[in-house]
């Protein structure tokens, strides 16, 4: 099942009343405020001044970034060769579209991950372990490391990847520069197995590289190693985070990638992730703009994200999907192990509007924090049923080709 949130030429599904036939039962498990359409009227005198702020934004992004590429990348292969080709300026140009705001997010990633780092030193007297999936070229990881010495918790990073380009960065630039300032020290992966295993335990932050596709194309996390605990096996983990990569692949491919988390991490563990959502009427940012003015134009935000965040930010540029559906759907994921059900308790969920170029708010930023708890087999049952439901409501819809349930309840992918 292939699930694509906004293709070029059709609508966003946040055009389209198509959650309306779900019970309430199923809207109450997701923040259906956040997906449904919004009117939002406004005058014709404002949305005319409007339509020209928006020319000229839209004006203003691709002479700021002149290496749009005239056609989006169409398939997997075509977005990691992205990557890989934009690798050796990624750092430099990651920081000049988000405007340098994404320190900050980086940062609350690492504090996200904290509590339970000090807990597992604690109790089980052993660092953490944990697993930054899309970590690129280490960027998100630089900051977390930060977080991570400055708390002075014990702790085990796996960075995952599957651009080879961006890792060849993150291990020749950005984890050396970590390891000089003292805060991690990087297990290369030609150092022999028992070595590796000592590092693991006597220092305490360790980071390595492996290069393995999250979404599973073609190498599925979770792996058997020998014993049956592998670098990423079965209950292998404490610890995940992702910021700003799940756009790289599509909804059904997100979902699937949840299900793995659930079996990667111990119960208990913790998944944080923070990255891009559409925005939200009543959520609207305020602009900064025209100094000293400050104002909130929910209309105007709503269209600068369809218009411009959308197809030229994320699809054109960097080959993204528009991810605003992927927390709400992720968080119902469910498997079995063992004869005991488990799925995710959501402990945070916050969504805010940041301002971008001339302070005016196009991409709101939304961050999650999941636990892994035991459930009861009701209510794993009823989290299956709400999550095929709502993909369901996609197929019909148009949104995917759909033609057999994504992940039939007991059969996790």
């Amino acid at each position: 099942m292939t699930v694509s949130l906004q293709s070029p030429g059709s609508k966003s599904i946040y055009e389209q009343d198509i959650f309306s036939a779900l019970p309430a039962s199923v809207l109450a498990r997701i923040a259906a405020d956040t997906l449904f359409p919004q009117s939002l009227p406004d005058r014709w005198p404002k949305k005319l001044l409007g339509e020209v702020m928006l020319l000229l934004a839209k004006v203003w992004v691709r002479r700021q970034r002149p290496e749009f590429p005239n056609q989006p990348p169409t398939s997997h292969q075509d977005v990691r060769a992205l990557y890989d080709s934009e690798s050796k300026r990624y750092l430099q140009r990651h920081a000049r579209t988000t405007c340098r705001q994404d320190d900050v997010w980086r940062l609350w990633l690492g504090q996200a991950l904290v509590s339970k780092i000090r807990e597992v030193n604690a109790q089980q007297k052993r660092p953490a372990r944990h697993l930054e999936l899309f970590a690129g070229s280490g960027l998100s990881y630089s900051s977390q490391a930060k977080v991570f010495h400055l708390h002075d918790v014990a702790v085990n990073t796996i960075l995952l990847d599957a651009s080879a380009g961006m890792l060849d960065v993150a291990a020749k630039l950005t984890i050396p520069q970590v390891e000089h300032a003292g805060h991690a020290v990087f297990v290369g992966a030609d150092m022999p197995e028992l070595r590796k295993q000592a590092m693991r335990q006597e220092r305490r932050r360790t980071v390595e590289i492996v290069q393995s596709d999250p979404a599973g194309n073609g190498a599925a996390p979770v792996q058997a190693g020998p014993s049956g605990r592998g670098l990423l096996s079965e209950g292998s983990h404490d610890l995940a985070s992702i910021m700003f990569g799940l756009g790289a692949i599509p909804l059904a491919k997100a979902v699937s990638l949840s299900h793995d988390l659930l079996h990667l991490l111990t119960e208990g563990g913790r998944f944080a992730v923070t990255d891009m959502h559409k925005p939200v009427a009543h959520l609207a940012g305020r602009w900064a703009w025209p100094a000293p003015v400050t104002f909130r134009w929910a209309w105007l935000e709503r269209e600068a994200y369809k218009r411009i965040t959308v197809p030229y930010v994320l699809r054109q540029l960097w080959g993204w999907y528009d991810p605003s559906l992927y927390p709400h759907l992720m968080k119902l994921s469910v498997i079995k192990t063992e004869g005991l059900w488990y799925g995710w308790e959501e402990v945070l969920f916050e969504l805010q509007s940041h301002s971008w170029d001339f302070g005016m708010p196009m991409m709101p930023v939304y961050r999650q924090i999941l636990v892994k708890v035991r459930l009861s087999e009701h209510e794993a049952t009823e989290r299956a049923n709400a999550s095929q439901a709502i993909l369901s409501c996609l197929a019909e819809a148009g949104e995917s080709e759909c033609d057999q349930p994504a992940f039939p309840l007991g059969t996790p992918a």
